[in-house]
């Protein structure tokens, strides 16, 4: 998307920004659950040894 024109407006006051900042967004919270998922995980293959 870095060719398209930053200052696009997909209309509804939407523009390129706010989709990369939601996007970025949810970057963010897929992480967190990644790492907490990962945690689970270890705690419970903890239980099991």
């Amino acid at each position: 998307m870095v060719s398209v024109e930053a200052e696009l407006d997909f209309g509804n006051r939407r523009t390129l920004e706010m989709y990369w900042e939601a996007i970025n967004a949810i970057r963010a919270k897929h992480q967190k659950y990644n790492v907490l998922l990962s945690n689970v995980y270890s705690l419970y293959n903890e239980l099991l040894a």
